[in-house]
């Protein structure tokens, strides 16, 4: 149903005459970055860190590339990294880090539940998400409405906008 490939970026390593890394070699890891992004099925996972298990769409340097054919199975996988499992297989004290190993042991775990119920789980997530961001995007403009009443207030200019306003919405 899928199979894991380890994801490895294909930029050579660029010195210049010092021995230092190139600066541009940043920006072509993430122009590479951004080409790599998965718009079908397939997704990555991340292998290494605090979020290992993770999902994603767009590489990062410590993933692995999953490809299928299932389009529930970003999804599937979500769930379970949401759900704490690869959390338990953790390896490393101070890197932490999960195995292909262990990928597909969770996967398999995942397989085996009920589909009316993941797709039931699946929905629910994805309108909990569409509230998070939504509510996000309202933070930001109320973080910038700060930002805007602190600037006047240090240019000593008149507020335009009183504190009531905000409590009518």
């Amino acid at each position: 149903m899928y199979t894991l490939k380890t994801y490895t970026p294909k930029i050579p390593k660029v010195w210049d005459c010092y021995g230092r890394n190139n600066p541009d070699h940043y920006t072509q890891w993430e122009e590479l970055r951004k080409a790599d992004t998965i718009t079908g099925p397939g997704f990555y996972i991340q292998l290494k860190g605090e979020h290992s298990g993770r999902p994603m769409k767009t590489p990062i340097k410590n993933c692995t590339q999953v490809i299928t054919k299932d389009p529930h199975l970003f999804q599937l996988c979500s769930m379970l990294w949401r759900g704490g499992l690869f959390r338990r297989y953790l390896h490393g004290s101070c890197q932490q880090f999960i195995t292909h190993r262990v990928i597909k042991d969770v996967l398999a775990f995942g397989y085996a539940l009920d589909p009316s119920n993941i797709k039931a789980g699946a929905d629910l997530l994805q309108v909990t998400d569409n509230a998070i961001k939504s509510h996000q995007a309202t933070i930001q403009k109320l973080q910038e409405l700060q930002k805007s009443v602190s600037s006047q207030v240090l240019k000593n200019k008149p507020l335009t906008l009183k504190a009531n306003v905000l409590h009518n919405q």
